[in-house]
Protein backbone atom coordinates (compact mmCIF):
# COMPACT_ATOMS: atom_id res chain seq x y z
CA UNK A 1 0.00 0.00 0.00
CA UNK A 2 1.44 3.32 -1.07
CA UNK A 3 0.44 6.09 1.38
CA UNK A 4 1.94 8.82 -0.80
CA UNK A 5 -0.18 7.68 -3.74
CA UNK A 6 -3.28 7.51 -1.52
CA UNK A 7 -2.69 11.01 -0.10
CA UNK A 8 -2.27 12.36 -3.63
CA UNK A 9 -5.66 10.92 -4.52
CA UNK A 10 -7.22 12.50 -1.43
CA UNK A 11 -5.69 15.84 -2.37
CA UNK A 12 -7.05 15.59 -5.91
CA UNK A 13 -10.50 14.62 -4.58
CA UNK A 14 -10.50 17.66 -2.28
CA UNK A 15 -9.40 19.91 -5.13
CA UNK A 16 -12.22 18.63 -7.37
CA UNK A 17 -14.73 19.08 -4.52
CA UNK A 18 -13.64 22.67 -3.94
CA UNK A 19 -13.60 23.46 -7.67
CA UNK A 20 -17.30 22.61 -7.77
CA UNK A 21 -17.86 25.64 -5.50
CA UNK A 22 -15.77 28.09 -7.56
CA UNK A 23 -18.86 29.96 -8.79
CA UNK A 24 -20.12 30.34 -5.21
CA UNK A 25 -16.73 31.62 -4.14
CA UNK A 26 -16.74 34.20 -6.96
CA UNK A 27 -20.34 35.30 -6.35
CA UNK A 28 -19.65 35.78 -2.63
CA UNK A 29 -16.58 37.86 -3.51
CA UNK A 30 -14.22 35.53 -1.70
CA UNK A 31 -16.31 35.27 1.49
CA UNK A 32 -16.88 31.53 1.27
CA UNK A 33 -15.18 28.96 3.46
CA UNK A 34 -15.36 25.44 2.02
CA UNK A 35 -14.63 23.79 5.38
CA UNK A 36 -17.43 25.74 7.09
CA UNK A 37 -19.80 24.83 4.25
CA UNK A 38 -18.88 21.14 4.57
CA UNK A 39 -19.50 21.21 8.35
CA UNK A 40 -22.82 23.05 7.91
CA UNK A 41 -23.93 20.45 5.37
CA UNK A 42 -23.18 17.62 7.79
CA UNK A 43 -24.96 19.47 10.61
CA UNK A 44 -28.05 19.97 8.41
CA UNK A 45 -28.16 16.30 7.44
CA UNK A 46 -27.88 15.18 11.06
CA UNK A 47 -30.56 17.58 12.31
CA UNK A 48 -33.16 17.57 9.55
CA UNK A 49 -32.84 14.35 7.63
CA UNK A 50 -33.25 11.57 10.15
CA UNK A 51 -34.53 8.08 9.53
CA UNK A 52 -37.64 6.53 11.05
CA UNK A 53 -35.40 3.77 12.45
CA UNK A 54 -31.62 3.23 12.58
CA UNK A 55 -30.08 1.20 9.79
CA UNK A 56 -32.88 1.81 7.30
CA UNK A 57 -30.44 2.60 4.49
CA UNK A 58 -28.52 -0.64 5.02
CA UNK A 59 -31.72 -2.68 5.02
CA UNK A 60 -32.86 -0.94 1.83
CA UNK A 61 -29.47 -1.49 0.19
CA UNK A 62 -29.47 -5.22 0.96
CA UNK A 63 -33.17 -6.06 0.54
CA UNK A 64 -34.76 -3.15 -1.41
CA UNK A 65 -37.43 -2.79 1.27
CA UNK A 66 -37.96 0.21 3.53
CA UNK A 67 -40.62 1.24 6.01
CA UNK A 68 -42.23 4.55 5.08
CA UNK A 69 -42.34 7.34 7.65
CA UNK A 70 -45.55 8.87 6.27
CA UNK A 71 -49.15 7.67 6.29
CA UNK A 72 -49.70 4.17 7.63
CA UNK A 73 -45.94 3.42 7.63
CA UNK A 74 -46.15 0.46 5.27
CA UNK A 75 -43.16 -1.44 3.98
CA UNK A 76 -42.44 -0.67 0.32
CA UNK A 77 -39.91 -1.89 -2.21
CA UNK A 78 -37.70 0.58 -4.03
CA UNK A 79 -37.67 0.43 -7.81
CA UNK A 80 -34.03 1.18 -8.74
CA UNK A 81 -32.62 -1.88 -6.96
CA UNK A 82 -30.55 -4.76 -8.27
CA UNK A 83 -29.54 -8.06 -6.65
CA UNK A 84 -25.93 -7.01 -7.23
CA UNK A 85 -26.18 -4.59 -4.29
CA UNK A 86 -26.31 -7.30 -1.59
CA UNK A 87 -23.57 -9.19 -3.45
CA UNK A 88 -21.31 -6.13 -3.37
CA UNK A 89 -22.14 -5.62 0.30
CA UNK A 90 -21.07 -9.21 1.03
CA UNK A 91 -17.88 -8.63 -0.98
CA UNK A 92 -17.11 -5.56 1.13
CA UNK A 93 -17.51 -7.60 4.29
CA UNK A 94 -15.37 -10.39 2.80
CA UNK A 95 -12.61 -7.93 1.92
CA UNK A 96 -12.52 -6.66 5.49
CA UNK A 97 -12.49 -10.23 6.82
CA UNK A 98 -9.65 -10.99 4.43
CA UNK A 99 -7.74 -7.98 5.77
CA UNK A 100 -8.24 -9.09 9.37
CA UNK A 101 -6.96 -12.53 8.43
CA UNK A 102 -3.91 -11.43 6.40
CA UNK A 103 -3.23 -8.00 7.98
CA UNK A 104 -2.33 -6.49 4.60
CA UNK A 105 -3.73 -3.10 3.56
CA UNK A 106 -4.59 -3.06 -0.14
CA UNK A 107 -6.48 -0.77 -2.48
CA UNK A 108 -9.28 -3.32 -2.47
CA UNK A 109 -9.65 -2.89 1.29
CA UNK A 110 -10.01 0.87 0.94
CA UNK A 111 -12.54 0.43 -1.86
CA UNK A 112 -14.44 -1.99 0.42
CA UNK A 113 -14.48 0.48 3.33
CA UNK A 114 -16.02 3.30 1.28
CA UNK A 115 -19.45 1.66 0.76
CA UNK A 116 -19.58 0.34 4.32
CA UNK A 117 -18.57 3.69 5.79
CA UNK A 118 -21.10 5.52 3.67
CA UNK A 119 -23.87 3.06 4.55
CA UNK A 120 -23.10 3.50 8.24
CA UNK A 121 -23.24 7.28 7.73
CA UNK A 122 -26.63 6.86 6.05
CA UNK A 123 -27.73 4.72 9.00
CA UNK A 124 -29.42 7.68 10.66
CA UNK A 125 -30.51 9.42 7.45
CA UNK A 126 -33.81 9.18 5.64
CA UNK A 127 -33.68 6.31 3.16
CA UNK A 128 -33.76 7.04 -0.55
CA UNK A 129 -32.19 4.83 -3.17
CA UNK A 130 -30.69 7.88 -4.89
CA UNK A 131 -28.40 8.27 -1.88
CA UNK A 132 -26.62 5.07 -2.97
CA UNK A 133 -25.29 6.62 -6.18
CA UNK A 134 -21.97 7.76 -4.65
CA UNK A 135 -21.02 4.24 -3.52
CA UNK A 136 -22.17 2.26 -6.55
CA UNK A 137 -18.97 2.83 -8.57
CA UNK A 138 -16.88 1.53 -5.65
CA UNK A 139 -19.20 -1.42 -5.15
CA UNK A 140 -19.07 -2.36 -8.81
CA UNK A 141 -15.28 -2.00 -8.86
CA UNK A 142 -15.13 -4.46 -5.99
CA UNK A 143 -17.44 -6.82 -7.86
CA UNK A 144 -15.40 -6.57 -11.05
CA UNK A 145 -12.22 -7.26 -9.07
CA UNK A 146 -13.77 -10.35 -7.51
CA UNK A 147 -14.96 -11.65 -10.89
CA UNK A 148 -11.51 -11.04 -12.39
CA UNK A 149 -9.80 -12.84 -9.49
CA UNK A 150 -12.11 -15.84 -9.77
CA UNK A 151 -11.62 -16.09 -13.54
CA UNK A 152 -7.87 -15.75 -13.14
CA UNK A 153 -7.91 -18.47 -10.46
CA UNK A 154 -9.93 -20.80 -12.73
CA UNK A 155 -7.46 -20.20 -15.53
CA UNK A 156 -4.58 -21.40 -13.33
CA UNK A 157 -6.36 -24.63 -12.46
Amino acid sequence: FNYRYFMAHLGIAFLVYTLLYTQTFILKKGHFNIFWHFLKTIKYRLQHNTSAYPGAALIMYVTSYVKTWWGDQTIVSTKPWTPLWPVTFALSLWSIYDFLRKKIITERLIIAFIPLGYLSYLGVQASFSRYFMPILPFSYLLLASAIYKSLKHKEKL
